[in-house]
C-alpha cells in the first residue's frame, strides 16, 4: 500500500496504451474528477517516455477514506472502459508518486 509522504495529490503513471485524457473523460462520467497530465505540460518531449498522455493527478486531501475507496472503485471501472481488464490488468504496474507540499 502506498502511503504519501506529503503533498496534496498523487501522480500516476498509466500502463502503456492508456490515454490519460480518455481516462479522465470516463472517470468524470463515473463521478470521479481526475486531471490528465496534458493539463500540466507546457511542451511534449517525444524523445523520452514522459508524455502527458501517460499521467494523471489524483487529489486526496479533501476526501474521507470512504470517499477515496469509492473513487478508486469507480476509477477502476473507468480504466476497464479504456481497455484495462480486471484479470491480468497492467494496473499492478501503475507507479504512484507523491509530491511534497511547497511551504
Amino acid at each position: 500500500m502506498l502511503v504519501p509522504e506529503g503533498g496534496y495529490y498523487l501522480w500516476l503513471t498509466l500502463p502503456h496504451g492508456i490515454d490519460a485524457d480518455e481516462l479522465a473523460k470516463h472517470a468524470a462520467e463515473a463521478g470521479v474528477t481526475i486531471l490528465a497530465g496534458s493539463k500540466f505540460y507546457a511542451r511534449v518531449d517525444r524523445g523520452n517516455d514522459v508524455t502527458p498522455k501517460k499521467h494523471v493527478r489524483l487529489a486526496y486531501t479533501h476526501s474521507s477514506p470512504e470517499q477515496i475507496d469509492e473513487g478508486i472503485r469507480r476509477l477502476a471501472g473507468a480504466l476497464r472502459r479504456c481497455g484495462v481488464s480486471q484479470a491480468g490488468a497492467p494496473i499492478e504496474r501503475t507507479v504512484a508518486h507523491s509530491h511534497p507540499t511547497i511551504a
